[in-house]
Protein backbone atom coordinates (compact mmCIF):
# COMPACT_ATOMS: atom_id res chain seq x y z
CA UNK A 1 0.00 0.00 0.00
CA UNK A 2 1.03 3.43 -1.04
CA UNK A 3 1.77 5.67 2.12
CA UNK A 4 1.50 9.78 1.80
CA UNK A 5 5.31 10.20 1.97
CA UNK A 6 5.51 8.01 -0.62
CA UNK A 7 2.64 9.17 -3.32
CA UNK A 8 3.75 12.75 -2.78
CA UNK A 9 7.59 11.35 -2.45
CA UNK A 10 8.80 13.66 0.66
CA UNK A 11 11.70 14.21 2.18
CA UNK A 12 10.23 12.43 5.38
CA UNK A 13 9.04 9.01 5.08
CA UNK A 14 7.16 8.89 8.37
CA UNK A 15 5.07 12.37 7.06
CA UNK A 16 1.20 11.04 6.99
CA UNK A 17 -0.46 14.52 6.54
CA UNK A 18 0.30 17.88 4.86
CA UNK A 19 -0.89 19.11 8.41
CA UNK A 20 1.54 21.46 10.23
CA UNK A 21 2.09 19.89 14.53
CA UNK A 22 3.55 22.79 16.38
CA UNK A 23 5.39 19.98 18.71
CA UNK A 24 6.60 17.76 15.94
CA UNK A 25 7.34 20.21 13.27
CA UNK A 26 8.44 22.82 15.32
CA UNK A 27 11.61 23.14 12.83
CA UNK A 28 9.79 23.59 9.75
CA UNK A 29 8.42 27.21 9.89
CA UNK A 30 7.30 29.58 7.14
CA UNK A 31 8.49 32.30 8.31
CA UNK A 32 5.98 35.42 5.82
CA UNK A 33 6.91 38.33 8.48
CA UNK A 34 10.71 38.14 9.28
CA UNK A 35 9.27 36.64 12.31
CA UNK A 36 12.49 34.17 13.06
CA UNK A 37 15.01 37.26 12.76
CA UNK A 38 12.67 39.54 15.91
CA UNK A 39 13.23 35.87 17.53
CA UNK A 40 16.54 36.08 17.12
CA UNK A 41 16.93 38.96 18.47
CA UNK A 42 15.49 38.41 21.74
CA UNK A 43 15.74 34.80 22.31
CA UNK A 44 19.22 35.10 24.14
CA UNK A 45 21.39 34.02 27.15
CA UNK A 46 22.36 37.37 28.23
CA UNK A 47 20.97 40.04 30.38
CA UNK A 48 18.30 41.04 31.02
CA UNK A 49 16.35 37.49 30.46
CA UNK A 50 14.42 37.21 27.01
CA UNK A 51 10.61 38.67 27.87
CA UNK A 52 8.07 38.32 24.88
CA UNK A 53 4.16 37.86 23.93
CA UNK A 54 2.92 36.15 21.39
CA UNK A 55 0.01 37.59 20.00
CA UNK A 56 -2.36 36.82 17.21
CA UNK A 57 -6.03 35.56 16.22
CA UNK A 58 -6.94 32.26 16.64
CA UNK A 59 -5.05 29.68 13.94
CA UNK A 60 -2.03 32.25 13.32
CA UNK A 61 0.49 30.07 14.48
CA UNK A 62 1.07 31.34 18.06
CA UNK A 63 1.63 27.97 19.43
CA UNK A 64 4.22 27.40 16.45
CA UNK A 65 6.14 29.91 17.23
CA UNK A 66 6.35 29.21 20.70
CA UNK A 67 7.44 25.53 19.79
CA UNK A 68 9.98 27.13 17.57
CA UNK A 69 11.20 28.87 20.24
CA UNK A 70 11.58 24.65 22.32
CA UNK A 71 12.37 22.44 19.81
CA UNK A 72 14.98 25.44 17.48
CA UNK A 73 16.27 28.75 19.37
CA UNK A 74 16.59 27.55 22.62
CA UNK A 75 19.22 24.56 21.79
CA UNK A 76 20.83 26.98 20.05
CA UNK A 77 21.51 29.91 22.46
CA UNK A 78 22.20 27.60 25.18
CA UNK A 79 18.72 28.06 26.53
CA UNK A 80 16.58 25.55 28.83
CA UNK A 81 12.64 25.74 27.90
CA UNK A 82 9.89 24.85 30.13
CA UNK A 83 7.16 24.90 27.63
CA UNK A 84 3.27 25.12 29.41
CA UNK A 85 -0.46 24.78 28.09
CA UNK A 86 -2.81 26.75 30.13
CA UNK A 87 -6.05 25.81 28.87
CA UNK A 88 -6.97 24.18 31.91
CA UNK A 89 -7.54 27.56 33.41
CA UNK A 90 -11.01 27.82 34.94
CA UNK A 91 -13.37 30.65 36.44
CA UNK A 92 -11.72 29.97 39.57
CA UNK A 93 -8.54 29.43 38.88
CA UNK A 94 -5.77 32.02 40.09
CA UNK A 95 -1.96 32.41 40.74
CA UNK A 96 -1.35 29.64 42.54
CA UNK A 97 -3.23 27.02 40.24
CA UNK A 98 -0.37 28.58 37.65
CA UNK A 99 2.55 28.03 40.28
CA UNK A 100 1.36 23.83 41.07
CA UNK A 101 1.89 23.63 37.21
CA UNK A 102 4.94 25.22 36.97
CA UNK A 103 6.86 24.17 40.02
CA UNK A 104 5.97 20.90 39.06
CA UNK A 105 8.34 21.06 37.05
CA UNK A 106 10.95 23.29 38.33
CA UNK A 107 10.61 20.90 41.36
CA UNK A 108 12.73 18.21 39.38
CA UNK A 109 15.32 20.72 37.65
CA UNK A 110 16.09 22.54 41.08
CA UNK A 111 16.25 19.34 42.92
CA UNK A 112 18.99 18.26 39.81
CA UNK A 113 20.93 21.27 40.02
CA UNK A 114 20.46 21.10 43.96
CA UNK A 115 22.99 18.05 43.52
CA UNK A 116 25.28 19.61 41.29
CA UNK A 117 25.81 22.84 43.07
CA UNK A 118 29.05 24.09 44.60
CA UNK A 119 27.62 25.85 47.87
CA UNK A 120 24.07 25.50 48.37
CA UNK A 121 24.26 27.75 51.09
CA UNK A 122 26.26 30.42 49.24
CA UNK A 123 23.22 30.27 46.29
CA UNK A 124 20.94 31.00 49.33
CA UNK A 125 22.93 33.53 50.59
CA UNK A 126 22.68 35.36 47.67
CA UNK A 127 19.00 35.07 47.32
CA UNK A 128 17.81 38.33 49.43
CA UNK A 129 14.36 38.45 47.93
CA UNK A 130 13.73 34.43 48.90
CA UNK A 131 11.23 34.20 52.09
CA UNK A 132 12.85 32.47 54.14
CA UNK A 133 11.29 29.61 54.96
CA UNK A 134 11.49 29.30 50.96
CA UNK A 135 15.20 28.83 52.10
CA UNK A 136 15.08 26.46 54.79
CA UNK A 137 12.96 24.65 52.26
CA UNK A 138 15.45 23.89 49.61
CA UNK A 139 18.33 23.67 51.85
CA UNK A 140 16.15 20.73 53.37
CA UNK A 141 15.67 19.52 49.23
CA UNK A 142 20.26 19.79 49.55
CA UNK A 143 20.64 17.61 52.10
CA UNK A 144 21.28 14.08 50.79
CA UNK A 145 20.23 12.27 54.11
CA UNK A 146 16.71 13.63 54.00
CA UNK A 147 14.61 10.74 54.89
CA UNK A 148 12.18 9.98 52.03
CA UNK A 149 8.86 10.89 53.90
CA UNK A 150 10.31 14.17 54.83
CA UNK A 151 11.65 15.11 51.02
CA UNK A 152 8.00 14.38 50.13
CA UNK A 153 6.42 17.21 53.00
CA UNK A 154 9.41 19.42 52.05
CA UNK A 155 8.79 18.99 47.96
CA UNK A 156 4.46 18.97 48.59
CA UNK A 157 5.20 22.26 50.85
CA UNK A 158 7.29 24.04 47.73
CA UNK A 159 4.38 22.98 45.31
CA UNK A 160 1.50 24.42 47.15
CA UNK A 161 -0.65 21.15 47.43
CA UNK A 162 0.59 20.29 51.04
CA UNK A 163 1.11 19.34 53.07
CA UNK A 164 -1.33 19.29 56.43
CA UNK A 165 -1.02 22.08 59.37
CA UNK A 166 0.22 19.42 61.49
CA UNK A 167 2.68 17.75 58.75
CA UNK A 168 3.98 21.93 58.03
CA UNK A 169 4.35 22.69 61.71
CA UNK A 170 6.51 19.52 62.44
CA UNK A 171 8.79 19.98 59.68
CA UNK A 172 8.93 24.03 60.63
CA UNK A 173 7.23 25.63 58.60
CA UNK A 174 4.85 27.91 60.18
CA UNK A 175 1.56 27.44 57.57
CA UNK A 176 1.09 26.25 53.92
CA UNK A 177 3.53 27.76 50.84
CA UNK A 178 0.57 30.20 50.02
CA UNK A 179 -0.56 31.30 53.26
CA UNK A 180 3.38 32.71 53.38
CA UNK A 181 3.75 34.45 50.10
CA UNK A 182 2.29 36.13 47.73
CA UNK A 183 2.47 36.13 43.64
CA UNK A 184 5.51 38.31 43.02
CA UNK A 185 7.22 35.65 46.38
CA UNK A 186 6.33 32.85 44.08
CA UNK A 187 7.68 34.19 41.50
CA UNK A 188 10.88 34.62 43.35
CA UNK A 189 11.24 31.32 43.81
CA UNK A 190 10.92 30.59 40.20
CA UNK A 191 14.05 33.51 39.17
CA UNK A 192 15.56 31.65 41.84
CA UNK A 193 15.80 28.18 40.18
CA UNK A 194 16.87 30.35 37.01
CA UNK A 195 19.58 31.55 38.89
CA UNK A 196 20.62 28.12 40.44
CA UNK A 197 20.47 26.68 36.66
CA UNK A 198 22.61 29.57 35.34
CA UNK A 199 25.18 28.85 38.22
CA UNK A 200 25.53 25.01 37.48
CA UNK A 201 25.72 25.10 33.62
CA UNK A 202 25.00 28.47 32.47
CA UNK A 203 22.24 27.74 30.72
CA UNK A 204 18.99 30.35 31.04
CA UNK A 205 16.07 28.83 31.79
CA UNK A 206 13.12 30.03 29.69
CA UNK A 207 9.26 29.54 30.58
CA UNK A 208 7.09 29.61 27.58
CA UNK A 209 3.48 29.89 28.34
CA UNK A 210 0.77 28.93 26.30
CA UNK A 211 -2.75 29.95 25.74
CA UNK A 212 -2.42 32.80 27.95
CA UNK A 213 -5.66 34.22 27.03
CA UNK A 214 -7.05 31.65 29.61
CA UNK A 215 -6.21 34.18 32.50
CA UNK A 216 -9.20 36.18 30.86
CA UNK A 217 -11.57 33.22 32.81
CA UNK A 218 -10.58 34.33 36.53
CA UNK A 219 -13.31 36.33 37.70
CA UNK A 220 -12.48 36.80 40.87
CA UNK A 221 -10.97 40.50 40.78
CA UNK A 222 -8.22 39.22 43.92
CA UNK A 223 -7.09 36.40 41.05
CA UNK A 224 -6.84 38.75 38.68
CA UNK A 225 -4.65 41.28 40.67
CA UNK A 226 -2.16 38.84 41.97
CA UNK A 227 -1.52 37.18 38.20
CA UNK A 228 -0.94 40.87 37.02
CA UNK A 229 1.20 41.10 39.75
CA UNK A 230 2.84 37.95 39.14
CA UNK A 231 3.49 38.58 35.52
CA UNK A 232 4.58 42.11 35.97
CA UNK A 233 7.46 40.94 37.94
CA UNK A 234 8.49 38.78 34.98
CA UNK A 235 8.05 41.26 32.19
CA UNK A 236 10.29 43.82 34.67
CA UNK A 237 13.23 44.89 33.24
CA UNK A 238 15.16 44.28 36.01
CA UNK A 239 14.50 40.03 35.80
CA UNK A 240 17.75 38.54 34.61
CA UNK A 241 17.06 35.08 36.20
CA UNK A 242 13.98 33.61 34.25
CA UNK A 243 13.35 34.08 30.42
CA UNK A 244 9.41 34.30 29.76
CA UNK A 245 7.47 34.09 26.15
CA UNK A 246 3.68 33.97 26.36
CA UNK A 247 1.22 33.16 23.70
CA UNK A 248 -1.69 35.13 23.62
CA UNK A 249 -4.95 35.04 21.64
CA UNK A 250 -5.82 38.61 21.29
CA UNK A 251 -9.70 38.67 20.48
CA UNK A 252 -10.61 36.06 23.65
CA UNK A 253 -8.31 38.29 26.03
CA UNK A 254 -9.87 41.43 25.39
CA UNK A 255 -13.75 39.82 26.07
CA UNK A 256 -13.05 40.78 29.40
CA UNK A 257 -10.82 40.76 32.27
CA UNK A 258 -6.82 40.02 31.64
CA UNK A 259 -3.92 40.62 33.44
CA UNK A 260 -2.08 41.86 30.92
CA UNK A 261 -4.45 44.55 30.20
CA UNK A 262 -3.73 46.07 33.40
CA UNK A 263 -1.75 49.44 32.84
CA UNK A 264 1.85 48.55 34.79
CA UNK A 265 1.79 44.96 32.96
CA UNK A 266 1.41 46.82 30.19
CA UNK A 267 3.56 49.35 30.15
CA UNK A 268 6.24 46.76 30.61
CA UNK A 269 5.45 45.36 27.00
CA UNK A 270 7.12 48.18 25.12
CA UNK A 271 9.30 46.23 22.16
CA UNK A 272 8.16 42.71 23.48
CA UNK A 273 5.12 42.07 21.42
CA UNK A 274 4.88 40.16 18.27
CA UNK A 275 1.79 40.09 16.71
CA UNK A 276 1.32 37.49 13.94
CA UNK A 277 -0.96 38.29 10.74
CA UNK A 278 -3.43 35.99 9.20
CA UNK A 279 -2.84 34.90 5.56
CA UNK A 280 -5.50 37.55 4.15
CA UNK A 281 -4.33 38.81 0.64
CA UNK A 282 -3.51 35.68 -1.85
CA UNK A 283 -0.14 36.55 -2.59
CA UNK A 284 0.45 35.29 1.17
CA UNK A 285 -1.01 32.21 0.94
CA UNK A 286 0.73 31.65 -2.28
CA UNK A 287 4.01 32.31 -0.41
CA UNK A 288 2.96 30.11 2.58
CA UNK A 289 1.96 26.67 -0.11
CA UNK A 290 5.11 27.22 -1.84
CA UNK A 291 7.51 27.24 1.22
CA UNK A 292 5.71 24.77 2.32
CA UNK A 293 5.78 22.42 -0.68
CA UNK A 294 9.86 23.37 -0.64
CA UNK A 295 10.59 22.02 2.57
CA UNK A 296 8.43 19.29 2.62
CA UNK A 297 9.11 17.64 -0.49
CA UNK A 298 12.28 15.63 -1.28
CA UNK A 299 14.30 15.08 -4.65
CA UNK A 300 12.52 13.19 -6.63
CA UNK A 301 8.96 15.54 -6.04
CA UNK A 302 7.24 17.72 -8.16
CA UNK A 303 8.49 21.25 -8.22
CA UNK A 304 4.91 22.51 -7.10
CA UNK A 305 1.75 21.32 -5.70
CA UNK A 306 -0.63 23.08 -7.75
CA UNK A 307 -0.81 23.95 -11.41
CA UNK A 308 -1.42 27.55 -12.22
CA UNK A 309 -5.11 26.99 -12.39
CA UNK A 310 -5.34 25.09 -8.89
CA UNK A 311 -2.84 27.78 -7.15
CA UNK A 312 -5.37 30.52 -8.31
CA UNK A 313 -7.91 28.55 -6.51
CA UNK A 314 -6.48 28.26 -3.85
CA UNK A 315 -5.46 31.33 -3.31
CA UNK A 316 -8.46 33.28 -4.12
CA UNK A 317 -10.60 31.37 -2.54
CA UNK A 318 -9.17 29.48 0.58
CA UNK A 319 -11.94 30.69 2.88
CA UNK A 320 -14.39 28.81 0.45
CA UNK A 321 -12.58 25.80 0.28
CA UNK A 322 -12.06 25.96 3.99
CA UNK A 323 -16.01 26.16 4.08
CA UNK A 324 -17.10 23.69 1.96
CA UNK A 325 -15.12 21.11 3.50
CA UNK A 326 -17.49 20.75 6.65
CA UNK A 327 -20.45 21.95 4.06
CA UNK A 328 -20.57 25.59 5.64
CA UNK A 329 -21.63 27.12 2.48
CA UNK A 330 -23.22 30.64 3.71
CA UNK A 331 -20.61 30.44 6.80
CA UNK A 332 -19.36 34.62 7.53
CA UNK A 333 -16.44 35.60 5.90
CA UNK A 334 -13.31 35.76 8.83
CA UNK A 335 -10.12 36.60 7.33
CA UNK A 336 -8.30 33.41 6.33
CA UNK A 337 -5.72 32.34 8.65
CA UNK A 338 -2.51 29.57 8.45
CA UNK A 339 -4.96 27.20 10.33
CA UNK A 340 -8.13 27.32 7.36
CA UNK A 341 -4.94 26.76 4.73
CA UNK A 342 -3.43 23.93 6.74
CA UNK A 343 -6.79 22.34 7.12
CA UNK A 344 -8.14 23.02 3.26
CA UNK A 345 -3.96 21.15 2.30
CA UNK A 346 -4.99 18.22 4.74
CA UNK A 347 -8.39 17.42 2.91
CA UNK A 348 -6.27 17.58 -0.17
CA UNK A 349 -3.76 15.19 0.96
CA UNK A 350 -6.22 12.70 2.10
CA UNK A 351 -8.21 12.98 -1.06
CA UNK A 352 -5.25 12.62 -3.59
CA UNK A 353 -4.20 9.40 -1.06
CA UNK A 354 -7.85 8.13 -1.46
CA UNK A 355 -7.33 8.64 -5.36
CA UNK A 356 -3.73 7.61 -5.49
CA UNK A 357 -3.33 11.43 -7.85
CA UNK A 358 0.31 12.88 -7.36
CA UNK A 359 1.12 16.30 -7.93
CA UNK A 360 0.94 19.06 -9.30
CA UNK A 361 -2.96 19.57 -8.98
CA UNK A 362 -5.14 20.72 -11.01
CA UNK A 363 -8.24 23.20 -11.25
CA UNK A 364 -10.81 20.32 -12.19
CA UNK A 365 -9.63 17.80 -9.62
CA UNK A 366 -9.91 20.66 -7.07
CA UNK A 367 -13.42 21.39 -8.00
CA UNK A 368 -14.45 17.77 -7.93
CA UNK A 369 -12.85 16.75 -4.52
CA UNK A 370 -14.74 19.85 -2.79
CA UNK A 371 -17.97 19.78 -4.77
CA UNK A 372 -17.75 23.61 -6.09
CA UNK A 373 -19.33 22.38 -9.32
CA UNK A 374 -17.78 25.44 -12.22
CA UNK A 375 -17.53 28.22 -10.08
Amino acid sequence: MTTFAQLFDLADPTRASFELSPEHDATLFIDLDDVIDWLEQRVRTGAPAPQLVVKGDFGTGKSHVLRHIEKKLAPERNIRPVYFQLGSFTRRSSFFDLHISVMGEFLEILENNLAQASSVQAFLQAQPALHHEIKDAIQKLADRNIPPDKRATVRSWLLGTGPTPTQARKEGFSGRLFERTSSVGLINLWKAVGELQRAVDGRLLLLLLDEGEAFSKMVSPDAQASMGSGLRTLFDPDNRSLGIALGLNTPTSRQGLHPMLQPDVASRLMDKELSLMPLGEPERVRRFIEGLWDQLRGPNAAPSLFDIGALGLVTTQLRDLSNAIFLRRNAPAPTPTQRHLMGVLRYIGELALRDGARPPFNRKQLLRWFQLGNT
